[in-house]
């Protein structure tokens, strides 16, 4: 048998501020009172079944000649134990498997031990209260864990901790007690990749010379597609909060949330993947008709541009949209430089699209793969290259599908439904 001794280092919200700041759900002491008498250990039983190779000998019948060496194997045994416990309150958790969780497997008796309270760590960019709390709520409102092995941890970037502090009770009112609510700056936290991981953030600063003819032009623009609380999602892996999660779930705040988000947290990803979404998008084919699918092509959403329309060569036009007659051939020199590991996947564009509001990363495969080092080769390819505008929506959603390229994972057929209605 193995004796498995686990310890949970990660701080109570109650204990130890997170990363700028936490807001706990309310707890009543009665709760506090009963959480802590179930924690307690119960005593070990009086006889313990014991198994060896030679015969399998009752708990409570032992026979009398093996007395003296049961009692011998369970005094070393705890010793043993006592040891372990000792060397691992003193290394600081030296045995780290990562997560913040060690595990010592010590030969000796079984000893059962209550399951840990897993965290399901939930990202959101947001800067609009009554959505994120709408988002937050409906989430809450349908989490269901009656077996207390969940817990929900809110991680919310936004520019003004101070206002959503104040509004933070509110936004976990309908959430379980032991709820977890955590606010990040969106400055500091750029202030924090920007030193501490030697990330470039280009989109920061639009360098000088960006007149002219884009690979797409449109009139519909909005400075929000190159903002910090739309692009930091590319960054979530690396926050000091979440760097040591192997997962976590990035979503809009504009979000109604009406099943257990246990169904998704709980899906595996397959190999090489970094990121699991829903594939389902609406195309629009003429007046009042669309038609709805998993399997489209980025260039059949359209978020990339009007492709059936070029632009003139011999002018610049914002409005009408339509593309540079070269801008597929860019885009696939681009791709050949950023991921020269993968010289005959498919031209970016002829690659199938996903959502981006709704998704699961897989923290640990996203930074072997590099995707956050993709993007911002994307986005200083798109200002070098004169790919896309950057307060245009091509360069909010079609640089993210470039540097994801074919490491997501479609959970439409999980019964799971990011997007709906036309």
């Amino acid at each position: 048998m193995n004796l498995f001794l686990r310890q949970h280092l990660l701080p109570r919200a109650d204990e130890e501020e997170p990363f700028f700041g936490s807001i706990s759900a309310p707890r009543d002491k009665s709760s506090n009172n009963n959480s802590s008498s179930q924690q307690t250990s119960s005593p070990r039983p009086p006889c313990m079944a014991i198994t060896d190779s030679a015969d399998s000998i009752s708990s409570c019948s032992y026979r009398k000649k093996q007395k003296e060496n049961t009692r011998n194997h369970y005094t070393f045994g705890v010793a043993v134990v006592l040891l372990v416990v000792f060397v691992g309150a003193f290394s600081g958790g030296a045995f780290a498997d990562g997560g913040g969780v060690f595990s010592i497997i010590v030969p000796g008796h079984l000893v059962q031990q209550k399951p840990l309270v897993e965290d399901i760590h939930i990202a959101i960019l947001s800067d609009r209260i009554l959505e994120l709390s709408v988002c937050i709520g409906t989430l809450c409102s349908s989490f269901d864990d009656e077996n207390g092995t969940f817990s929900l941890f809110f991680h919310i970037v936004n520019n003004e901790p101070a206002f959503l502090r104040d509004h933070g009770s509110s936004l976990i009112e309908h959430c379980p007690k032991n709820t977890k609510f955590e606010i990040i700056s969106a400055d500091d936290t750029i202030k924090v990749l920007s030193e501490d991981n030697d990330f470039e953030l280009p989109w920061l600063n639009i360098p000088p010379g960006m007149d002219g003819k884009w690979g797409v032009e449109t009139p519909y623009t909005n400075d929000k597609h190159s903002s910090p609380m739309n692009l930091l999602r590319f960054y979530l892996p690396f926050f000091p909060s979440l760097q040591s999660v192997d997962r976590l779930i990035f979503m809009d705040d504009d979000l109604v949330i009406t099943k257990d988000i246990k169904h998704l947290w709980n899906l595996n990803f397959q190999p090489e993947k970094t990121f699991l979404t829903g594939c389902q998008h609406w195309a629009w084919k003429g007046p009042n008709k669309y038609t709805s699918s998993i399997d489209m092509t980025v260039k059949e959403t359209g978020y990339i541009g009007a492709h059936s329309t070029i632009c003139d060569e011999g002018k610049v036009s914002s409005e009408v949209s339509c593309t540079r007659s070269d801008l597929e051939s860019d885009l696939n020199h681009a791709s050949l430089i950023i991921s020269p590991d993968s010289p005959f996947a498919a031209h970016p564009l002829e690659r199938r699209a996903f959502n981006q509001g709704f998704n699961m990363i897989d923290t640990r495969e996203w930074k072997e793969q590099k995707i956050t080092r993709k993007f911002e080769n994307w986005v200083t390819a798109s200002y070098t290259m004169k790919l896309f505008r950057p307060n245009a929506l091509a360069f909010g959603l079609g640089l993210s599908y470039f540097a994801v390229g074919d490491s997501f994972q479609c959970y439409d057929d999980n019964d799971i439904t990011h997007l709906v209605g036309k």
